[in-house]
């Protein structure tokens, strides 16, 4: 998902997660067929913040295997389509490619999705959010991961796979 929230003429902040298809099979972000806002931004010399990493707990284990569905006070089914449940286990199998992807590196899906923002260009900054301090050291382990070109491709690939918006609440038949 790309979400643009501030911009000055130092920087970009944005929401850039590898495993969501908005950005990566569209390319609203990286080519004249979306926004182009990453040449746009590279030509004004302006560097992109990106946030959120995780796709706000779409890519962690717990939604692979189905146990944050379940919480009745989770409102991210209302408030954004690729959790709704249309598109939930499509999204899910994409995830699962990403851990398996990461189990295989011996690295965590955090520390897998950071480190494919920062193989991006040099001047993308990636914010991690993190709530506790075993996430904080967890995401540190992102430096160490090193994707190769084919790996970056296939997370790309895997990422087009991805639904993030097939159906809104109260927009049917609109």
């Amino acid at each position: 998902m790309l979400s643009i929230y501030a911009s000055t003429d130092h920087f970009t902040y944005v929401q850039w997660q590898p495993f969501c298809q908005s950005i990566l099979s569209s390319r609203d972000i990286d080519d004249s067929a979306g926004t182009n806002v990453l040449a746009t931004r590279r030509e004004l010399g302006v560097a992109v913040v990106a946030a959120i990493h995780l796709e706000r707990g779409m890519l962690t284990p717990a939604y692979i295997s189905d146990e944050s569905v379940d919480d009745s006070v989770d409102m991210r089914p209302l408030m954004m389509s690729r959790f709704l449940d249309d598109n939930r286990e499509r999204n899910a199998k994409v995830a699962a490619q990403g851990q398996e992807l990461a189990d295989k590196k011996g690295f965590t899906v955090a520390q897998l999705a950071l480190s494919w923002l920062l193989k991006q260009e040099d001047d993308i900054f990636v914010i991690p959010g993190v709530k506790r301090l075993r996430y904080m050291e967890e995401n540190r382990g992102a430096v160490d991961v090193t994707l190769t070109d084919e790996e970056e491709a296939e997370i790309r690939w895997q990422c087009s796979c991805a639904v993030c918006f097939v159906s809104v609440p109260g927009l049917e038949g609109v």
